[in-house]
């Protein structure tokens, strides 16, 4: 009997080639993952276009947290539309260090924010330098 493999098995099996051929790895020589070496997990190109394109559009959203309870299970989600964009842009390569800096300072005021009005209040410049600036190499 031939068995199918779940929805979640074929997604693992997309990340550990994408991690095995990741160009970011010092360990490997690869400057972009080729669509056809995702036969080697046993996914078309074609199929491997349409798993892609879920991918980015989940990968754009806002993440979310799965609290589990007893028999329910329940979703917090933990960035709003701004966060994830603010996340994206600091994420990009293309766009300078400036950008990038700004945006991930947005993203922690956003984050604070959101905290604030759960009632986990903290001072950001307070976190950022304890955190960020006292631990850089002096």
């Amino acid at each position: 009997m031939n068995k199918r493999r779940t929805l979640c098995q074929r997604a693992k099996a997309i990340f550990s080639l994408i991690d095995k051929y990741d160009p970011n790895n010092d360990y490997n020589n690869y400057s972009l993952i080729k669509k056809s070496w995702f036969q080697e997990v046993g996914i078309s190109p074609r199929k491997i276009d349409q798993w892609l394109q879920l991918i980015v559009y989940i990968q754009s959203q806002p993440t979310l947290k799965l609290v589990k309870n007893n028999k329910t299970t329940e979703i917090d989600v933990l960035e709003n539309k701004y966060m994830v964009q603010m996340r994206k842009q600091f994420f990009t390569n293309e766009n300078s260090i400036e950008v990038r800096a700004t945006s991930i300072l947005a993203f922690l005021r956003s984050m604070m924010i959101l905290e604030k009005l759960k009632g986990n209040e903290q001072n950001l410049d307070e976190l950022i330098y304890e955190n960020i600036i006292d631990g850089l190499p002096k």
